[in-house]
C-alpha cells in the first residue's frame, strides 16, 4: 500500500470513535417519535459534541451512537442567535 493510503487509514483509525450519529425524537400525542437525524463528533473528554444547528435545535430527546456505544444525550445547549453557518 502506498504512503498516502497508509496515512489516510491511520488518520481514520485515530478519530473514528469520535464520530457520532444523532437521532432526534419529539413527543407527539404522548409518544416519542423520530424527528430527524444527523452526525457530529465528540470534541472533548467530557463528551461535548459538535453538530450542525439543524440536527438538534432545542428540547427534544436525542440518542447518540458511536461505533462502540449508544446513549441518551443531554439537551442541546446553544444560543440560536450565536449560531454560524459556514
Amino acid at each position: 500500500m502506498d504512503a498516502f493510503s497508509q496515512m489516510i487509514i491511520s488518520a481514520v483509525n485515530q478519530v473514528k470513535n469520535s464520530v457520532v450519529k444523532i437521532d432526534v425524537y419529539k413527543t407527539m400525542q404522548g409518544k416519542s417519535r423520530a424527528a430527524g437525524s444527523g452526525s457530529g463528533f465528540i470534541f472533548s473528554s467530557d463528551g461535548f459534541i459538535f453538530t450542525n444547528h439543524h440536527v438538534d435545535t432545542m428540547p427534544k430527546k436525542s440518542s447518540v451512537t458511536t461505533g462502540v456505544v449508544s446513549a441518551w444525550a443531554a439537551p442541546c445547549e446553544h444560543n440560536p442567535a450565536e449560531s454560524l453557518i459556514m
